[in-house]
């Protein structure tokens, strides 16, 4: 398996490469038929089967939503106001966590 830095390169953060894989594999693993296929076969099979595929639905998928999650927040600036407020208190909450 390549490591993601071979992958995407330097300028994406690890966290954020690590972010996205688990992302897909979580819409993969969502997707029965394709389990499966992962548990009942072996790594060629799986990658001869409809798992390809899906995986690059999966990444297609995460486009279409994040540009569906971020437009709102760009084009409108009070929407734009009341996620960066929902993040600061996700972060607080982080902090608190941390804290103990």
């Amino acid at each position: 398996m390549p490591p993601l830095n071979d992958l995407y390169g330097a300028e994406i953060s690890d966290d954020d490469k690590l972010h996205f894989a688990n992302g897909i594999a979580d819409r993969i693993e969502r997707d029965a038929s394709v389990m499966a296929q992962i548990r009942h076969h072996d790594e060629d099979q799986v990658m001869h089967g409809l798992f390809p595929k899906r995986v690059t639905d999966a990444v297609l998928d995460a486009m279409s939503d994040h540009e569906k999650l971020s437009m709102p927040l760009l084009e409108d600036e009070k929407t734009g106001r009341q996620f960066a407020l929902l993040i600061l208190k996700l972060l607080a909450g982080r902090e608190v966590r941390t804290q103990q």
